[in-house]
């Protein structure tokens, strides 16, 4: 279902334009930190992660650099050398599996060579997420979007004395979007999920000039309909951006109109001739006695009426009833809409041609619907709440 998911969504992106992801800047950067093994700490099942983090970021256009049980020292040196050359018009990723902690309100990712005896040691011994957010924004000033897939269960972590559990709701940077493996607070039940939390990373970025905010939501969607869990979204002020900028493509074609509908009338038959006989006469009787008058007979009741019957609910609207009610006003909303998500950049003209339906369907596959193409009510108002319309 995921690969069949994921080749959907890729056709999908394809079709709009390769040109799109020809569009990421050579300095559009990620950084993908997976740490399955550690010093003193319990091995976690993060096996095929990072190489597939990797081929999507670098399908996407991004220049990608990989930590494989990294040590603090190893991933400050990353951050400093990915914000080096600072990009003011770029964007940068990242993306953390392994364990991680909150402290004091702020969220600490831990190194391989990490020995926490004290919460207070995250702070020595780990990275935060403040440092990581920095980092990005000087790389990539446009766009930051990190993820910190960290909340699993591990002993000795969780018996630190005065050590909140969990990762905690720490605001995001203007901006930026923070995805959380977990709600906050939440430690996970096991130690899966890892690999389908990626696997739900890796879909989404076959779309990265989506908005970021719609990119962090659809990817939340869809890594809680693979992993089972709950993640938790951080958007900071003016995530209303695209990850990467697009590159229009021609402006959409007129769709062609429908034929007219035919109609055949036949001639109608001449109606047939009614012949009535003629009553016979009607003849008074002699009279035979003297006149009676009869008892008048009593009138019979007046029939009850049948109770109304009852209404019934009506039957809702099917998808192409809800569009076939839009007016031209109406369907550029949702053009207006989609293009403010960033996944469509055609015209604001009402016609929906081919890019309309394409980015309809991206839509609709962001946020784990059926990719029917044409959406719902309740589809629609979901569109126009994300776009704030």
């Amino acid at each position: 279902m995921a690969s069949l998911f994921r080749q959907l969504l890729t056709a999908a992106v394809l079709a709009i334009g390769i040109a799109s992801v020809e569009a990421a800047r050579a300095d559009d950067v990620a950084l993908v930190v997976v740490n399955a093994a550690h010093r003193d700490l319990a091995p976690l099942p993060l096996d095929g992660v990072a190489e597939a983090l990797e081929s999507e970021l670098a399908a996407a256009g991004f220049r990608v650099t990989v930590l494989k049980n990294a040590t603090t020292g190893g991933l400050l040196s990353a951050l400093r050398r990915i914000s080096a050359e600072p990009d003011p018009d770029g964007a940068a990723v990242f993306y953390f599996a392994g364990y991680a902690r909150q402290l004091r309100g702020r969220n600490f990712m831990i190194a391989r060579n990490a020995k926490p005896a004290r919460p207070f040691d995250f702070v020595t011994q780990g990275v935060d997420l403040d440092s990581v957010l920095s980092s990005l924004a000087k790389a990539g000033g446009r766009a930051q979007f990190a993820v910190i897939d960290g909340a699993y269960p591990e002993p000795r972590l969780d018996g630190l004395s005065g050590l909140e559990p969990g990762l905690a709701d720490q605001p995001a940077q203007p901006g930026s979007a923070v995805v959380l493996g977990a709600e906050p607070g939440v430690i996970l039940q096991g130690q899966g999920g890892g690999s389908q939390t990626a696997s739900a990373f890796a879909e989404v970025m076959a779309v990265p000039t989506a908005r970021l905010d719609a990119l962090a939501l659809g990817f939340a969607t869809r890594a809680e309909q693979l992993s089972g869990r709950r993640m938790h979204v951080i958007l900071g002020s003016d995530a209303n951006v695209a990850l990467v900028a697009p590159v229009l493509p021609d402006p959409e074609p007129d769709p062609e109109p429908d034929p007219p509908a035919v109609t055949t009338t036949e001639p109608s038959a001449p109606a047939p001739k009614v012949t009535t006989a003629p009553a016979d006469p009607v003849v008074d009787p002699a009279p035979t006695g003297p006149k009676r008058v009869a008892a008048p007979e009593p009138a019979a009741p007046e029939p009850t009426p049948d109770p109304a019957p009852a209404m019934a609910a009506p039957e809702p609207l099917s998808a192409e009833e809800v569009e076939a009610q839009l007016d031209v006003d109406g369907r550029r909303a949702i053009q207006w809409a989609l293009q403010s998500l960033g996944i469509y950049q055609g015209g604001i003209d009402g016609a929906f041609g081919p890019l309309t339906r394409r980015a309809i369907t991206t839509f609709q596959k962001l946020r784990g619907f059926d990719a029917t193409g044409v959406l719902t009510a309740s589809e629609m108002d979901l569109l126009f709440e994300l776009a704030g319309s």
